[in-house]
């Protein structure tokens, strides 16, 4: 494992990302010899990867997302990733958590439609806020699963679409899952 130390200081502005064949990207915490890596960069410089003698990963705040709701997606292969959502009392910046130009292979792709991991809303608006997903698999079936910590104080529902037509509409209520066994469009 190896930390990254950057010229000018503060390049990084999203989460490092593994690819793994079959799997996708998947957000890490290390880089590791002979595998693949994604990183945003904010600006032109230079990425110095060490190891140091002390420690030997970099510390990458993923252990913020657990105080948000997630929604986890898996597909007829078993390939399995995590969207997460909720306020921002957590002080999660959601733009960290944009996530690598999509890979199309066997792999499963899911994200919101910002092309990011990680959606916050603001609770004290009244008005409906949407977020939708993307969501690219090569074997059926779709597997959505959740566990929603504040579900007594905000409705979250899962809207399945085809086309413009709404199929289901799933209360997103403490943990649960549904299967979707045909493509269609999901948002919460």
């Amino acid at each position: 494992s190896t930390f990254i130390t950057t010229v000018p200081d503060s390049l990084i502005i999203s989460n490092l990302w593994e690819y793994t064949s079959g799997t996708g990207y998947l957000s890490t915490s290390m880089i590791q010899p002979g595998r693949g890596y994604w990183v945003k960069s904010k600006a032109v410089g230079k990425f110095i990867l060490s190891v140091p003698f002390a420690s030997m990963s970099k510390s990458i705040p993923n252990d913020q997302l657990q105080r948000l709701n997630v929604l986890s997606v898996s597909d007829g292969y078993g390939n399995k990733q995590n969207l997460f959502f909720g306020t921002n009392s957590a002080g999660i910046n959601p733009d960290f958590y944009e996530m690598p130009p999509a890979f199309s292979g066997n792999s499963l792709d899911v994200r919101f439609k910002s092309q990011k991991m990680v959606e916050i809303f603001d609770e004290n608006s009244l008005n409906l806020q949407e977020f939708r997903l993307i969501l690219e698999a090569k074997k059926m079936p779709i597997i959505f699963s959740w566990r929603v910590d504040n579900y007594e104080k905000i409705n979250y529902i899962l809207v399945e679409t085809i086309g413009n037509k709404i199929v289901s509409e799933t209360p997103l209520q403490r943990s649960g899952s549904f299967v979707i066994r045909k493509i269609g469009r999901a948002h919460v």
